[in-house]
């Protein structure tokens, strides 16, 4: 005697020949552009703190001279700034892989997050509007970023950045659209 351990859906797919849906098959990725994107902006500031730093140290140098205690110091930073720089390259790599958005008739969906994970749903009966903005490095990238505007004082906006800006006019507009079919006269 045999028996089935199958689930409804793979019974069901068995008798349609078809595979079975994966939920999470239907998310869509960020842009590739915005691996680049995140580090360039990251070396940038990186580049600034390093700087600060560099000054910081110069002036503390001249005011107080060498000893052990400015080597360590020394050390420290220049050891700190070596890591942060290695983060802002390696990052966005693994941050991309992390996060990934849908819309459906539902509402628009994120998930982010490396350690702690974020999933965010905006059902469409609570979008107020919808804003598509391009910052100056994004622009060279064709990147942009989708922001919703919800009902409610907390929380009330929903940023999706890392998008191509094509797709998120695109999905600026379908959200748009499918609010618009909410309304009841």
């Amino acid at each position: 005697m045999t028996t089935d351990h199958s689930t409804p859906d793979a019974a069901n797919s068995f008798e349609t020949g078809r595979e079975p849906i994966d939920p999470t098959a239907l998310f869509k990725k960020l842009a590739p552009a915005n691996i680049r994107y995140e580090q360039l902006s990251r070396v940038i500031t990186a580049t600034i703190l390093t700087v600060i730093a560099a000054i910081a140290l110069l002036i503390w140098w001249l005011n107080n001279g060498t000893d052990t205690v400015w080597l360590l110091l020394l050390a420290a930073v220049f050891t700190f700034l070596a890591y942060l720089f290695a983060m802002a390259w390696r990052w966005p790599s693994v941050s991309y892989q992390h996060t990934s958005w849908k819309l459906d008739e539902e509402g628009l969906e994120i998930h982010r997050g490396v350690f702690w994970k974020h999933q965010i749903s905006v059902p469409l009966g609570r979008v107020q509007h919808a804003d598509v903005s391009q910052g100056p490095i994004q622009r060279s990238f064709g990147l942009g970023t989708l922001v919703i505007h919800t009902a409610g004082t907390q929380n009330s906006s929903v940023v999706l950045s890392g998008l191509s800006q094509t797709t998120a006019t695109e999905l600026r507009d379908q959200i748009i659209t499918q609010k618009r079919g909410d309304y009841v006269v």
